[in-house]
């Protein structure tokens, strides 16, 4: 059975990206790590690394976000948002929400935490053809981390502007799967996706610690069973 967590490591010679990918239909979001609520799958700091935690005023904002906010769900085909709770500041699309609620989601969504400290960009990813939803993506787009969280329900692909997550510097596109067997990359067209500098031709079941390559550019592949940001 596919491992519901792993996270994409990525360079851009700058900045460290990740990209963790989370394969289930409810995905539940909040201030505490996964080994402290097995319900939180994504964890919502202001700034998700130890050693800056300590800086009182960060923390202080944090502590505005409940320790289980809320959840993102899939139920006939289409997204929610649900609302957990009277704790912490939620505001979807400017409008503050102060009691338990359950949204659809649009294909475009913003919400934000902690009043103006820790914003979320959401798009919904539905195959063209069947209109089925692929994923959504979580995007934070405060300037503390860079980091994009992915509900995977079948596919999402990664890199070049054109992809449901976007990577800077990315020339080219890879495209992750769930299977029952686990995680599984396709190769593009192209013909130089490799996997640990061995070009794949098919459908190819990801291993902990893969390196995805397509050229110059490298992503490391890792399974998680926490969600906490270790640097």
């Amino acid at each position: 059975m596919v491992t519901t967590r792993a996270v994409l490591a990525y360079h851009d010679g700058q900045k460290q990206h990740k990209i963790f990918l989370i394969a289930k239909t409810r995905v539940g979001f909040g201030k505490a790590k996964k080994s402290q609520n097995p319900d939180v799958d994504i964890t919502m700091r202001v700034l998700p690394l130890r050693s800056q935690e300590l800086d009182p005023g960060n923390w202080a904002r944090t502590k505005k976000i409940s320790q289980h906010h809320g959840n993102f769900i899939l139920r006939n085909n289409q997204f929610y948002i649900e609302r957990l709770g009277k704790n912490g500041i939620f505001t979807l699309e400017g409008n503050e929400i102060e009691k338990e609620s359950l949204f659809t989601l649009k294909d475009t969504t913003q919400i934000r935490l902690a009043q103006e400290s820790l914003q979320l960009k959401l798009k919904t990813v539905r195959d063209l053809e069947t209109q089925s939803v692929n994923c959504l993506c979580v995007e934070r787009v405060d300037n503390h981390v860079h980091h994009c969280y992915v509900q995977v329900i079948r596919e999402v692909t990664i890199g070049v502007k054109k992809a449901d997550v976007n990577l800077p510097g990315m020339n080219g596109l890879f495209r992750i799967v769930t299977e029952q067997e686990g995680w599984n990359v396709i190769p593009d067209e192209s013909g130089y996706t490799k996997i640990n500098s061995e070009v794949i031709q098919e459908p190819t079941l990801l291993c902990n610690r893969d390196v995805l390559s397509n050229g110059l550019q490298e992503i490391v592949f890792c399974m998680t069973e926490d969600n906490d940001f270790v640097e």
